[in-house]
């Protein structure tokens, strides 16, 4: 593209970072969310734009993810429509025949696979060559509900379909151990 262009096409694709920079959320500063997802690599005006060092690769933390995650459970995510909305669409089963029949379910090699099937799960997954990461809700039985996001790094990590449902896994025995008694405020002196 001519220059000219080119800078329009930039700013319209930045119009994702200045609406979540809108909310000011200090989780949110720091973040970029203005690139595709590639399964091939980006190429040009995409490999441009990312820049010959990817400084202009997306960048999110567990932090902010975990701020927007929270804000779509709790209804107020742009609106409790929305918010419901998007609720329905992180929804997953944990049916082993279901998971079976959908190879690209987000749970298998991800934070549901740490569950017991009674569970009910709300997430998110994310997979590429360097990283595998997952955020979560999840209520189980008489546990407290809760979240988690886990973030990995390395092709190591990626390649790895047990890190994740370990980690989760290794949670929920956490969480199951708190009694609803031990969050109790204490006793003023």
């Amino acid at each position: 593209l001519p220059p000219g262009p080119y800078e329009t096409w930039k700013y319209q694709r930045n119009l994702i970072n200045r609406y979540f920079q809108s909310w000011q959320w200090p989780e949110f500063g720091g973040i970029n969310l203005n690139q595709k997802t590639w399964c091939d690599g980006p190429y040009g005006r995409e490999q441009e734009f990312v820049g010959a060092t990817l400084d202009n690769r997306n960048q999110l933390s567990t932090e902010a993810t975990a701020r927007l995650l929270h804000s779509i459970i709790g209804g107020v995510s742009v609106s409790p429509e929305r918010s419901q909305a998007m609720m329905g669409l992180m929804q997953r089963r944990l049916d082993p025949a279901q998971l079976a029949a959908d190879p690209e379910n987000q749970v298998t090699g991800f934070l549901g696979a740490g569950l017991p099937t009674h569970a009910q799960l709300w997430s998110k997954a994310g997979l590429t060559s360097r990283v595998r990461h997952d955020a979560a809700y999840v209520e189980c039985g008489d546990c407290l509900p809760y979240l988690l996001v886990v973030f990995t790094e390395g092709q190591a990590h990626s390649d790895n379909p047990a890190i994740l449902p370990f980690v989760s896994a290794q949670i929920l025995t956490e969480i199951a151990a708190i009694a609803p008694s031990d969050l109790s405020p204490s006793d003023p002196m």
